[in-house]
């Protein structure tokens, strides 16, 4: 499902209205969303015909908030929003924190620290209390990572949703802390790595959200494929708590019945793209990366076959609209398979077809300004930086596919 949202400013669509919700299960207000507890819904009885319905599972939502770096001082509002809900009965908001010294409002702390985020009205002061004073942690280790969602595991729940909030770009990774200069790399395989443990102590996650800029890409899927049903995450740049976390926690805490993860996948896209004046989310489906990955070696296949095919696939694809300059370097895929079966070049028809039906596949909705609208929710790497290549041709995915050998090939013609 592609929509975009009319973003005016930084005023959006109020919640109650938000695109692609319906309105039966939106809450009347913000305060009602996190009043009305999911057990006072799951109470509603049995039925005449004495069946009952199947109780609210209970979710945990780990958030690793990697905020060593010049977004600390975005984090008090970050935080104070997680308030505006909490946690409830049947729904753990979690989070380990890193904040900056060099970076942090004066008076504040800087260290690394624990929470179960706990409803206040009060935003002028933090007032969830405090769980755990780690010192001052590594959040660009993967070992920090593993520790922490072995702590969320320690909170019983059936369902998982984890996210990861700060400085990412793509497929070089997430959790960058500036103290140490270190990232979390989704290129060499410190990503999968971390979220192994957990993944065969309790099961793949149902979702994993990407807050920061550029990961709503194949190479991210690729990573995590095994390690989560579905992810969310954006193709363009993410602007400073330009996701409406309330929105979707109060969703999430209202549901009185199994949550299917689509359903949540969706609204945590739609949470993602409802603020900021460019914004784009999708929600992904990972049970597609295998069919995506053999599209784009379709692709890259027929190139490397035919060089004289380079020229129409760059007539078509590159570039991508300039509304951001980092944009260059990644191609949108749903575009690009758009635009080369309109070019009606015969030799890479039949691959393009392939490769729009994949991503049409995968792709579960994606929600985008209006600038944005040409956007189709999934994006590989276009980059011919000779330092990026490098790095990209050693990276997890580069036996399993032909892509980077295709950019090699472009970067030489």
């Amino acid at each position: 499902m592609r929509a975009f949202l009319l973003l005016l400013g930084l005023a959006c669509t109020p919640c109650g209205e938000s695109v692609g919700l319906p309105r039966d299960t939106q809450p009347d207000s913000r305060e009602d969303s996190a009043t009305d507890s999911p057990a006072d819904s799951a109470a509603d009885s049995p039925t005449e015909t004495g069946d009952t319905a199947a109780p609210p599972e209970v979710w945990n939502v780990a958030f690793y908030v990697a905020a060593d770096n010049n977004l600390s001082p975005f984090a008090d509002s970050f935080l104070a929003e997680l308030e505006r809900v909490g946690s409830t009965p049947t729904m753990n908001v979690l989070v380990q924190i890193d904040r900056s010294e060099v970076y942090n409002p004066e008076g504040t702390w800087s260290d690394t620290r624990r929470y179960r985020i706990e409803r206040d009205e009060n935003e002028a002061v933090f007032g969830s209390p405090l769980l755990e004073e780690l010192g001052e942690a590594d959040m660009g280790d993967p070992a920090t990572l593993t520790a922490f969602l072995e702590w969320v595991d320690g909170w019983p729940a059936e369902r998982s949703l984890l996210v990861f909030w700060g400085h990412s770009a793509a497929w070089h990774g997430v959790g960058k802390d500036s103290d140490s200069r270190s990232t979390i790399s989704i290129a060499q395989g410190e990503l999968t790595a971390a979220l192994d443990p957990r993944v065969q102590r309790a099961g793949p996650f149902d979702l994993i959200f990407f807050e920061g800029c550029y990961q709503a890409a194949w190479e991210t899927g690729f990573a995590i494929q095994d390690q989560a049903d579905w992810m969310a995450g954006s193709e363009s740049r993410v602007e400073t708590n330009g996701v409406d976390w309330e929105l979707l926690l109060g969703w999430l805490a209202a549901q009185s019945t199994p949550v299917v993860t689509a359903e949540l996948a969706d609204v945590a896209a739609q949470a993602g793209a409802l603020r900021g004046s460019n914004a784009s989310f999708s929600a992904i489906d990972l049970a597609g990366q295998g069919a995506l990955g053999r599209a784009l070696d379709g692709l890259a296949g027929a190139v490397l076959d035919e060089h004289a095919l380079a020229g129409p696939l760059r007539a078509a694809c590159d570039p991508s609209p300039p509304t951001d300059p980092t944009s260059m370097l990644f191609l949108d895929l749903g575009a690009c398979a758009e635009a080369l079966l309109a070019g009606g070049e015969p030799g890479l028809a039949a691959p393009a077809a392939t490769l729009a039906e994949t991503v049409a596949a995968a792709v579960g909705s994606v929600y985008t300004s209006e600038e944005l609208s040409w956007q189709t929710g999934v994006n590989v790497t276009s980059t011919q930086d000779q330092a990026e290549m490098t790095e990209y041709q050693a990276a997890i995915w580069a036996d399993d596919t032909l892509w980077d050998d295709l950019i090699v090939l472009l970067g030489t013609l």
